[in-house]
This record gives structure tokens, sequence and C-alpha cells, in this order.
């Protein structure tokens, strides 16, 4: 998590996408919908476009006196960052009273820097401002990481780069746990597990994959196959 939100206070948009999706769900932490909607504001505006399909869900979800708060963040944000000029989405000037982002993936991470930054289980430029808590709206909502589909169990390409990354565990067993309730539905067959360290912290990696469409095609399988499972396609 200090990693995520480090990124985050860069402004690198995947990240920004990562941890606004994590603050909508209360994957990890608390629910705080304005904060995620200001993030997911800041990425779609940058051009992502996986950006624009979560925006498009929040929008559906998220009252708009909340998503009114969550475009107030985004501006602040956006003047600690030392932007003068800001994006009609964030200024409000861009569609739909700039509730909405430009057409709004996945970024990749820094070729050079290995693999992604954990998401630890525990979604402002730093140091990070103070936001707030909301409490979380009566009406449930979905996760938005992925549409609400189910698609057909997706098959591994051998070879491809692509990996999907399933959460970060302090609990080395609650890793393997879950890899092996993936195996036994056999969701996508010809995945290999992968239980790499990151501190104290144990990942939870499957491949290979061999594109970001197959990545999220398996992401897709698996959350439809287990419900309230993390799945983020990681690029090579």
């Amino acid at each position: 998590m200090p990693w995520l939100e480090k990124s985050v206070a860069r402004g690198e948009p995947r990240a920004q996408m990562v941890l606004g999706t994590m603050l909508f769900n209360g994957d990890g932490v608390e629910k705080n919908w304005p904060r995620a909607y200001a993030l997911l504001v800041r990425s779609a505006a940058s051009g992502l476009p996986r950006a624009a399909q979560v925006q498009a869900q929040m929008d559906e979800y998220i009252p708009l006196d909340q998503r009114q708060q969550g475009l107030v963040l985004a501006r602040l944000y956006e003047a600690q960052a030392q932007r003068p000029e800001l994006p009609p989405e964030i200024a409000g000037t861009g569609t739909s009273g700039g509730m909405r982002g430009t057409e709004l993936p996945a970024s990749s991470y820094d070729q050079n820097a290995g693999q992604p930054p954990a998401i630890a289980p525990t979604r402002p430029r730093g140091p990070a401002p103070v936001v707030t808590q909301v409490p979380p709206a009566t009406r449930p909502a979905p996760p938005v990481a992925t549409p609400p589909v189910r698609p057909p169990a997706a098959v591994a390409a051998r070879g491809g780069g692509w990996k999907l990354q399933l959460g970060a565990y302090r609990d080395e067993n609650n890793a393997h746990n879950l890899w092996r309730k993936i195996e036994a539905r056999g969701v996508v067959p010809g995945l290999q597990g992968s239980f790499p360290k990151r501190g104290a912290l144990t990942l939870l990696l499957a491949g290979p994959l061999g594109s970001a469409a197959e990545a999220a095609r398996a992401c897709g399988a698996i959350k439809a196959a287990i419900p309230g499972t993390a799945c983020v396609p990681a690029a090579p």
C-alpha cells in the first residue's frame, strides 16, 4: 500500500485507477467514494482507457453529491501538483458537467522496473492529503474492477508475458488457499501460480498469458467463478 500511494502521489494514472477501485469496493481499505471518484477522474483525464470504463460504472452507483465532492478533491490534488491549467473533466467544463472523463489500461508500469508494486490489503500526492472518510452509501454496489459479465473459461497462452495479480497477503497460507480453490474450479486451464515475496507480504501471481485481452478475460472468469476475488492484469 505505501508503494501504491507513492505512485498515486507521482500522478501515475494506473495506480490512481487501482487505488480508486479499491476505495470504491472497500477492498482492503475503508470505502471512500469521494476519493475513489477523484482518483478515477484524474486517471481518466490522463487518457487511460480502462479508467474511463471504471468511472462510467462508478457514475451508476455513486450519488451526485459524493461525485461532486470527488471533483472538488480532484481539483485539490491538481493544485497540489502545481498544474495551473486543469483538464476540463476536473475543472468542471467537460462533458456532463465534468462528471465524466474523456474516452476513458492499462498503462504499463516502467518496463525497467520489474514487477509492478504490490497491492497490499489495507485505495493523494505526497504528502498524502487527509481525506475525511465518508460513510458508504446504503445501497450496495458491485465491484467495478471488471464489467459484471460471466465470460467462458479462458485458456492460458503458453509463453506470454502477461500475468494476473490476485492479491497480496500477510499470511502466506491465504495465498496458497486461494490458488488451490482456483485450480479446483478449473477456471483458467494452464495457469501456473507463483508466490513471490514483497517484504512482509506474499503476492499471488498467475500466468503466463499472451496478451492484455487474454489477461482481462482470465480475470473475468476467475471473478465470476469466485466472487470477491481481486484480480488485476500485470503487463510484462
